[in-house]
C-alpha cells in the first residue's frame, strides 16, 4: 500500500510541473488544482475522474469497431462512438493537468505539427461521415487520426519517436 501511495504521490508530483524533490504533498495538490479544470477536486477525486474518460475512450473505441461493418450504409453509425471515444481520452487528461496546460503541450514546439494532423483528422471524420457521407474517406481519415494520435503519444516517452525513425529508416535500407 505504502508503494501505492509513492507512485501516486510521485505522479502528482510529475502533473504539478514543479521541483519533485522539493515539493511536499500540499504544494503538490494546491499546484495541481491550480492547473486543472475542477480545481476543488482533491488528487485521488482527479485521478478518478482520468480514470472514468478513459475508459469510456476505449468503450466507444471498441463500439466503434463492433459498427465499422455498417459504416458503407451509415458512416455516421461509426463516426459517432469513434469521435467520442477520441474526445473522451483527451478529454480525460484534462482532469490532471488542465484543458489549459493540455492545450500548450499539444502546441509545444515537437507535438505542434502532430497535434495540428491529430484535430483536423477528427473534424474531417466528422465532415465525411455527416456531410460528404463516404465511408472510405472517414476510414482514412480514421487511419490518419490513429497515426498522429499514436505519434503524439510517442512524444511524451523520451526517445520514442527518436528510435521508430531510425528504425524505419534501417529497415528501408535493407529492401
Amino acid at each position: 500500500m505504502a508503494d501505492t501511495e509513492s507512485k501516486i504521490t510521485s505522479l502528482g508530483k510529475s502533473l504539478a510541473g514543479g521541483d519533485v524533490k522539493a515539493m511536499g504533498q500540499d504544494a503538490i495538490n494546491q499546484q495541481v488544482a491550480k492547473n486543472s479544470l475542477f480545481p476543488s477536486l482533491s488528487f485521488k477525486q482527479r485521478i478518478i475522474g482520468f480514470s472514468i474518460c478513459a475508459i469510456l475512450g476505449v468503450a466507444f473505441g471498441i463500439l466503434s469497431f463492433f459498427v465499422i461493418l455498417s459504416i458503407t450504409t451509415s458512416p455516421a453509425r461509426f463516426a459517432v462512438p469513434y469521435s467520442l471515444s477520441t474526445l473522451c481520452l483527451i478529454a480525460s487528461t484534462f482532469f490532471l493537468v488542465g484543458p489549459w496546460r493540455q492545450v500548450k503541450t499539444m502546441f509545444h514546439k515537437t507535438r505542434w505539427l502532430t497535434s495540428l494532423i491529430l484535430i483536423l483528422s477528427f473534424v474531417m471524420v466528422l465532415i465525411s461521415a455527416f456531410v460528404i457521407k463516404n465511408a472510405w474517406l472517414v476510414l482514412a481519415f480514421v487511419l490518419v487520426e490513429i497515426g498522429a494520435f499514436t505519434w503524439y503519444a510517442l512524444s511524451y516517452i523520451p526517445y520514442a519517436r527518436t528510435v521508430i525513425i531510425k528504425f524505419i529508416k534501417h529497415g528501408c535500407r535493407k529492401t
